[in-house]
């Protein structure tokens, strides 16, 4: 069946990131041993990790890269007790042009 949309309308197709075809990240340490490497990052998902482990307190630490992109971004972590509970948290984090 097929309908008739007004001109107002837009349609846009997106490929949305799933288990069977994670988003691929630069290897950082590549660019150490080769400069030429070393160029621009403006990804918006910045990092992705479908199987983090927390220890026995139920903490866990993950490292990341940034974008290279000056803005503020929403972090969003959503997981999986073994028991099948679920949990979510959010907030966000600025990038900003300062080294550290």
């Amino acid at each position: 069946m097929s309908a008739e949309l007004p001109n107002c309308f837009l349609r846009q197709s997106y490929e949305f990131v799933s288990a069977a075809a994670s988003p691929e990240f630069p290897v950082y340490g590549r660019i150490e041993k080769n400069p030429d490497l070393n160029r621009p990052d403006f990804r918006n998902t910045l990092y992705w990790n479908p199987d983090i482990r927390t220890d026995e307190n139920g903490k866990a630490m993950i490292e990341f890269y940034t974008s290279d992109d000056v803005s503020d971004y929403v972090l969003m972590i959503r997981g999986f007790t073994g028991d099948g509970l679920s949990g979510f948290y959010t907030d966000t984090i600025s990038v900003t042009d300062q080294i550290y």
